[in-house]
């Protein structure tokens, strides 16, 4: 939130974070970080007062010194000792959703608005871990809720599994094919997560109703031992260190025995997709892959999520094979050992929906389709044209690396576009 305004003979500009977090029992932390000055005078406003919906007032004086307040607004170094300490800053512990903003000048509050918080994304359980809140599919009542799946819920579930089944048929190169659901962290974390388990969470119906299908993967009880490097503290997603431990379970089921690179990892600290959300940034430790790794990329379709397609291949393999795994974000943790057991891996962002034109074009003899536990609220489509997702994203431009989409369509193969891999033409990096 930012702005400018003329109050009581000043043009204010200022510039507002507010970051939250929310209790099990709905109170909410506001973490504010703020300045306001005058850029012409170097005037500062005497308070900032914030006014909840319940009556509740808080008012910040200014203590905090913002020097990128100063520089952003260019003021002249004569008013920088006048101005220096612009900046507010302040936590706000209340169960409101909305808060009245004023600032005082010379003694005379002054309206500067409103702000509304909208739903939290982020639950902070015991211990500093931090979970998905507020997503589209209602993680935290998935977990807390007992469910009671529908007709259609079972039907297009069993009509996906179904479509697994005429897969594996109709494609007779395929010797292992899995459906893997990638568990969500208060799964794995439930003792530190801050909302009570439902006696029949949607992740227990499923399990109950599809768990014994063929191909079905399960990597929970494997994660559950070594849930502290499974996953971080401020990240949604698992850790290389779970992806491996997930990937190597599944080898196992499929008695595939290859030379394993070495389980080496470094710790990296990062902010991740929840901590990055808070305010200020929560880090956390992670174990990220540190093996050696012979594979290279060599295709990317830049398609951005959906459509994405991007191959591996690897010159001295463990396993002379190819692999496809259709799968979404927790697909890229798994990429990083798939890639250096797999003489070829072939990676389509498809959140585990298959594509049987491109499994023909590959011919792969192993088929990964992997969901995330969240996704199950919906069931999945039995198939999917990839091509038809990537040349729209293409053509919207919707692409990871930005630009002229001709520009970034030569890095598969000079201009050839998305035809080349249609035609079976090697790419080469």
């Amino acid at each position: 939130m930012s702005g400018s305004r003329d109050l009581a003979g000043h043009r204010i500009h200022w510039s507002m974070r507010v970051g939250w977090r929310s209790q099990a029992d709905g109170t909410r932390q506001f973490d504010l970080n703020l300045w306001m000055l005058d850029p012409e005078t170097g005037e500062v406003p005497d308070a900032l007062v914030l006014t909840m919906a319940e009556g509740q007032v808080i008012r910040l004086v200014p203590s905090v010194p913002r020097v990128d307040a100063l520089r952003a607004r260019k003021l002249p170094e004569a008013l920088w000792p006048k101005a220096r300490l612009c900046g507010f800053k302040g936590i706000v512990e209340t169960g409101a959703a909305a808060f009245a903003v004023q600032i005082e000048i010379a003694g005379t509050a002054h309206d500067l608005g409103t702000i509304k918080v909208g739903s939290v994304t982020v639950l902070e359980g015991r211990n500093g871990w931090l979970f998905l809140a507020g997503d589209t599919n209602d993680s935290p009542a998935q977990y807390s809720r007992n469910y009671h799946p529908e007709a259609d819920w079972l039907a297009g579930w069993r009509s996906y599994f179904d479509g697994m089944e005429t897969l594996a048929k109709t494609q007779p190169g395929i010797r292992s094919l899995a459906f893997l659901v990638a568990p969500s962290k208060e799964t794995v974390l439930g003792d530190v997560y801050p909302l009570t388990p439902a006696k029949y969470p949607l992740i227990d119906v499923f399990l109950s109703e599809f768990g014994n299908r063929p191909g079905f993967f399960w990597p929970a009880p494997v994660l559950a031992p070594h849930r502290d490097y499974a996953f971080d503290k401020a990240e949604t997603h698992w850790t290389d260190f779970g992806a491996r431990l997930t990937c190597e379970a599944l080898l196992k089921r499929w008695t595939l025995t290859p030379a394993q690179p070495p389980a080496r990892y470094r710790l990296e600290e990062g902010r991740g997709d929840l901590g990055d959300k808070m305010l200020p940034a929560i880090r956390a430790l992670r174990p990220s892959a540190d093996w050696p790794n012979p594979a290279k990329l060599v295709f990317d379709n830049f398609a951005l999520h959906h459509g994405n397609i991007k191959i591996w291949q690897n010159p001295t393999p463990a396993i002379d094979e190819t692999l496809m795994i259709f799968g979404g974000s927790s697909a890229d943790y798994m990429v990083r050992y798939l890639s250096a057991i797999f003489a070829r891996v072939v990676s389509v962002y498809t959140a585990g929906v298959p594509d049987p034109a491109l499994v023909a074009l590959e011919r792969p003899a192993r088929v990964i389709l992997q969901t995330s536990q969240r996704f199950l609220t919906q069931p999945a489509a039995r198939q999917t044209d990839v091509f038809a997702t990537a040349r729209s994203k293409i053509e919207k431009n919707l692409l990871t690396i930005r630009g002229s989409h001709a520009k970034e369509m030569e890095r598969w193969h000079p201009a050839a576009g998305i035809e080349t891999y249609l035609q079976k033409t090697p790419v080469v990096a």
